[in-house]
């Protein structure tokens, strides 16, 4: 199995923004910044599910 680093991204929801794996959902934390990636789908994780979207500008994780 291949290791990857986490791919940090901004989440949204509403006016709260937070930091996060764009492939696992884990927050970003100064603890994981070097870390490698689980590799489990975003949408099972925590952040999704308490109802926080992918930030892109135009276009969002639905």
């Amino acid at each position: 199995m291949v290791k990857i680093k986490h791919q940090w991204a901004t989440f949204h929801k509403g006016r709260m923004k937070v930091k996060a794996c764009a492939t696992c959902g884990e927050l970003h934390l100064p603890s994981n910044s070097e870390k490698e990636c689980e590799g489990s789908d975003v949408l099972d994780s925590q952040i999704v599910k308490a109802g926080y979207r992918l930030y892109g500008g135009h276009s969002s994780l639905h």
